[in-house]
């Protein structure tokens, strides 16, 4: 080495030791907090002292070594085992430094020994801080147990021997002529390497287990400081409990790949939103998530499933603890990046949440690409910091190049926060993606395979993949339904058990929504009224309303005054805050937004989240009484009624609610109007009416002669003609109050009108028939004590009697007969009441009739008898009645119909074997020479054919212009029908008016299986028909191409027809080149 090598050589030496004196002395600390026995103090401090001896005697002072140092320091030899001793000494105590000294730092001892914990500059006035945790079982994870410390203390007392050794202070410095006699011996020199080497290789275990326990150490400590939650991870149950094959659909979304896009800055945060509706397999598919994407990026994909830490009390910023203790588990590398970013406080006093989020943003911004998969974060209480979190969490990474994914149900606040109308720079990406069934309807029918087998093994394979089909479509998209309907299913159960089980909602079901029930009964009183309200209108309305329907309507709800200033002020406020505060918010993810598939431009309607939750609040949806809830009963009338109510107090407004809200698109959003005018009557009829605020109201809405009133009546007149007569609209409030069948609001009106009670309009005619169609008995008797003339033929069904029976109001039959009704008047269609009873089937009321006088078989105009409008209409118990009381079963219509024809045409098979019973004629022609099987056949009721030819029908039998039941079922296309003819005897060769054969039919009607089915029961292919053409020669003029194909095996294509022309010349004329080219490959001869 040169001299100058070797001095800044022998000068290094002199800084080393001043950096192991710097060590030595912050490892000095632990005697204030008593790690260690008294006895390994008084040797650390020995070989501290001897340390510091030896250097001032070899001439090492102060960081410098003295021009008067020591000759040995000089000798190359000696030099470099002096440095590696030197080092070894600083790296066995410098690891105990990298934790201590951010622990410290901020440490100073009180008056009394105590340790206290200042911020800044000291502070006299402050007050004094204790230690939040044990510092010593901290100092004790940091320096190691007393065994480590001994083992370090050992090696120092012979790293400092071997310095005496080798620059021995006992020799004088200064007397250069020893020089010379100071050179070890070879003996001495390979002693003093082989302990070195021992030293070394023990510094080397001692290193590496020092660098372990110190890894275990910096997670126990972080994971100490986080207060991370202790629950199990459910990654792996999730994991095992998703079926092979589920799931994957989310890779192919358009909107998660953009999400994932590789070409994403690295300076903007990308956040992702899947949510819907409870039950329909989130966790599982961010468990399927996870799987892959640790796969793709490694482990900076880091996860929380919330439902856990949610039953245990958990709240939202224990998230980022989690995640926190996750980044510090990658690698030492990201461990010290947390430690770095842990304010050192945060040991003594813990995180606050302003240094939690802190060190959070400053670790994640040393990591590159993380991805953070949140799952169920609506579990958490809509009051526990949801949005907070939300916020905290964007502005944490908004400038780094993560990745987040959050999946919940659609929550009003989450909504807020992860899908806002405006984006800034300022903010992170923000995409979301609703769960539809469409995505999952695949997984759901490959789940429910899977349940159904797994519990109903031994059940036919048919019956199975039935049930599993039922399964999926009543669970609309709800995994946890067919979960929960799968622990029902027993293989010793019976198929209609089973089928019952699937049909009805399984029990547990309650458990996806009593959290959100438990939400919206807990608000403050007008919240808690207001959501229940538009629950009322989710499940009791007709109709979805849309956002502005809904919002007038609660509106006209919670004001019992003109509401038109209210309205106008109304248009200004609904924007997606009201949207999310007023309506969404109230109600805990249980309804849901849906736009108009047809008409897009139109507001969402506000629906129901999912079938299930009707189910749930049916047995939850408290009373309404007076516009208030009652939670001790459950009505649904009271809810009809409060609803009729709303609807009459917009119809009674002032003014017409279209003339406050403009024709405008928003004004027609708003307008409510249209659902009152339609909808306040059906939920009238379902409501109780003894409230006498709802009675006010029907009454001063019938008194109004508004407009709104016209516009309803002329709405619900739905206009039903006759003959080309039409029924005009009613002026009457009796005849709508009829309708209604409230007798206290007709009692009312009749004393305002009693001169309406027989004024004839609207569909019904007269009060009493309106009445008489809707059931209402005391009102029946009500009107015929004030004098109502019962016989008046009127509206749709003629008169107040005919009404009563086509409707089947039995007991207003037997009032009506008993107060003078005619029994043969004549009602619609010129039908007797006897015929009204015949088609709606009702036997008790034909035999009633038939007691008190009618006529069995007097015919109507048409010729048709009661014993025919039975069999219409298949009543087959009331044929059987009819028969058995001397009903005529050979009757024809005006057409020659018979009953049997009757009951062939419709196909009622056991009607037809009952009127054969009878006697009935199988070869009875109509007018038109058709028998029952004809009629059958054309109707292609195959039962019917087969049970008429059975019982002897002629398969042959030619109407009047020869045409077969084969030729009809040919030309009808029921090529089953055909071939039950032809086993049953028909003739195949049989030429209707000695002209069209049921071969060349076939080929007319372009029906090549019937022509197969013809030509294999030995129909004569070169038979000609018409215009003296074979079958081939028809299907070439016609272009059936398949049927030419079909029939050059087996047909004389050379054949001419009656004007000399062969099948190749009639191919050619009309241009068919396909069939062209199959005739030429028969080689069929050309003639002109």
């Amino acid at each position: 080495m040169e001299v100058g090598g070797l001095v800044l050589g022998v000068a290094g030496v002199a800084g080393l030791f001043s950096v192991c004196i710097d060590v030595l002395e912050k490892v000095d600390v632990y005697k204030d907090f008593d790690i260690t026995s008294k006895q390994l103090l008084v040797r650390f401090e020995t070989e501290k002292s001897k340390l510091r001896e030896w250097a001032s005697a070899v001439g090492i002072k102060e960081n410098t070594l003295l021009d008067q140092h020591h000759p040995r320091l000089d000798d190359k030899n000696i030099y470099p085992l002096v440095e590696r001793i030197l080092y070894i000494i600083k790296e066995l105590f410098a690891k105990t430094d990298h934790l201590s000294d951010r622990i410290f730092r901020g440490l100073t001892k009180r008056k009394d020994g105590s340790q206290a914990f200042r911020q800044g500059p000291l502070d006299m006035n402050e007050p004094e801080l204790t230690l939040r945790m044990s510092t010593k079982s901290k100092l004790r994870g940091m320096f190691g147990d007393d065994s480590r410390f001994r083992q370090n203390i050992e090696n120092l007392e012979v790293l400092v021997q071997n310095l005496y050794t080798l620059v021995s202070p006992k020799q004088d410095v200064s007397n250069e002529d020893l020089f010379g006699s100071m050179t070890m011996t070879t003996d001495q020199n390979k002693d003093m390497l082989r302990a070195l080497h021992v030293v070394d290789c023990n510094y080397q275990n001692l290193m590496t287990d020092s660098q372990r326990r110190n890894e275990i150490e910096e997670i126990r400590l972080i994971a100490d400081i986080l207060d991370v939650p202790k629950f199990s991870d459910t990654l792996s149950s999730q994991t095992k409990t998703r079926l092979e094959g589920t799931c994957d659909w989310v890779f192919l979304n358009p909107v998660y790949q953009q999400w994932l896009a590789s070409n994403v800055s690295i300076s903007k945060a990308r956040f992702l939103w899947l949510f819907g509706p409870a039950g329909f397999g989130k966790t599982i598919i961010c468990s399927r998530l996870i799987e892959v994407l640790r796969q793709t990026h490694g482990p900076f994909v880091f996860h929380f499933f919330t439902s856990l830490h949610v039953q245990s009390g958990g709240r939202p910023e224990g998230i980022i603890n989690l995640w926190l203790s996750e980044i510090a588990g990658v690698d030492q590398v990201c461990r010290r990046l947390v430690l770095e970013n842990l304010p050192p406080r945060s040991l003594i006093r813990g995180l606050s949440p302003v240094d939690l989020w802190e060190a959070f943003k400053g670790t994640v911004s040393g990591i590159q690409n993380a991805i953070f998969i949140l799952d169920g974060f609506d579990e958490y209480a809509h009051d526990g910091g949801r949005r907070d979190f939300l916020i905290n969490l964007k502005s944490s990474l908004v400038q780094t190049s993560s990745r987040v994914l959050v999946t919940s149900r659609g929550e009003p606040d989450i909504r807020a926060e992860l899908t806002p109308p405006d984006i800034t720079n300022a903010s992170p990406d923000l995409f979301s993606y609703e769960i539809s069934q469409d995505d999952t309807f695949s997984d759901l029918s490959l789940y429910s395979r899977n349940v159904v087998e797994q519990k109903l093994g031994k059940k036919e394979i048919s019956f199975k993949q039935e049930l599993a089909q039922q399964l999926t479509s009543r669970s609309d998209g709800m995994f946890l339904w067919v979960a929960l309907s799968g622990k029902a299913l027993r293989s010793s159960m019976h198929r209609i058990q089973l089928k019952r089980i699937v049909e009805t909602a399984p029990k547990g079901l309650d458990s996806a929504y009593e959290r959100n029930w438990n939400q919206i009964i807990s608000q403050d009183d007008y919240a808690k009224a207001r959501g229940l309200r538009i629950l009322q209108w989710c499940m009791f309305g007709f109709r979805p309303l849309t956002i502005g329907e809904l919002a007038v309507a609660l509106m006209m709800q919670a004001f019992d005054h003109d509401v038109n200033s209210e309205l106008e002020e109304l248009q200004e406020i609904i924007d997606n805050d009201y949207i999310n505060e007023e309506i969404l918010g109230l109600c805990a993810s249980l309804i849901d937004l849906k736009n108009d598939p047809v008409d897009s431009l139109r507001w969402p309607t506000v629906q129901l989240k999912h079938a299930s939750v009707r189910e749930f609040l049916s047995l939850r949806m408290p009373r309404s009484v007076g516009g208030t809830f009652e939670f001790n009963s459950v009505s649904d009338s009271s809810h009809h009624l409060e609803l009729a109510k709303v609807c009459l107090r917009c119809l009674c407004q002032t003014g017409s609610v279209s003339e406050v809200v403009p024709d405008t698109e928003l004004g027609q959003t708003l307008s409510f109007r249209k659902y009152a005018l339609s909808n306040w009557f059906f939920h009238s009829v379902r409501a109780n009416m003894d409230d006498l605020d709802f009675q006010h109201m029907v009454q001063t809405f019938f008194l109004s002669d508004s407009q709104n009133l016209h516009q309803w009546i002329s709405d619900f007149e739905v206009p039903i003609t006759d003959g080309g007569e039409a029924f005009s609209p009613a002026s009457n409030p009796l005849y709508y109050t009829a309708i209604l069948g409230n007798i206290a609001i007709f009692q009312n009106l009749w004393q305002i009108c009693p001169s309406s009670l027989d004024k004839v309009g609207g569909r019904y005619g007269t009060p009493l028939q309106a009445a008489c169609v809707y059931g209402s008995t005391s009102l029946v008797d009500v009107l015929l004590q004030r004098g109502a003339d019962i016989n008046i033929n009127a509206g749709v069904c003629g008169t107040a009697l005919c009404a009563a029976v086509w409707n089947g109001q039995f007991e207003i039959v037997k009032c009506l007969l008993a107060s003078g009704a005619a029994i043969e008047q004549k009602g619609l269609w010129n039908w007797s009441p006897l015929f009204f009873a015949a088609a709606s089937g009702r036997i008790e009321v034909v035999k009633f009739l038939l007691e008190k006088g009618a006529e069995l078989n007097d015919p109507d105009e048409e010729g048709n008898t009661v014993l025919f409008l039975a069999i219409q209409h298949g009543h087959i118990a009331l044929v059987k009645f009819l028969l058995e009381n001397g009903a005529d079963p050979f009757h024809r219509s005006k057409e020659g119909c018979t009953a049997l024809m009757i009951a062939s045409m419709q196909g009622y098979v056991d009607i037809a074997q009952l009127l054969l019973n009878y006697g009935g004629k199988l070869d009875n022609e109509d007018h038109c020479g058709n028998t029952s099987l004809t009629h059958a056949i054309i109707s292609g009721h195959v039962e019917a054919v087969k049970i008429l030819l059975n019982c002897g029908a002629k398969p042959d039998h030619a109407d009047l212009h020869g045409v077969t039941p084969l030729l009809c079922a040919i030309s009808q296309g029921h090529i089953e029908v055909v071939e039950i003819l032809l086993n049953h005897g028909a003739k195949v060769d049989h030429q209707m008016g000695g002209r069209v054969t049921a071969l060349q039919l076939a080929v007319i009607c372009d029906q090549i299986e019937i022509v197969k089915v013809l030509v294999t029961a030995n129909a004569n292919v070169n038979l000609p028909g018409v215009f003296g053409q074979t079958p081939v020669q028809c299907a070439v003029l016609l272009g059936h191409t398949e049927i030419v194909n079909f029939l050059d095996l087996c047909t004389d294509t050379k054949a001419q027809d009656a004007t000399d022309q062969t099948a190749l010349y009639r191919a050619v004329t009309v241009d068919h080149v396909a069939i062209v080219e199959a005739l030429y490959r028969i080689k069929s001869t050309f003639c002109s």
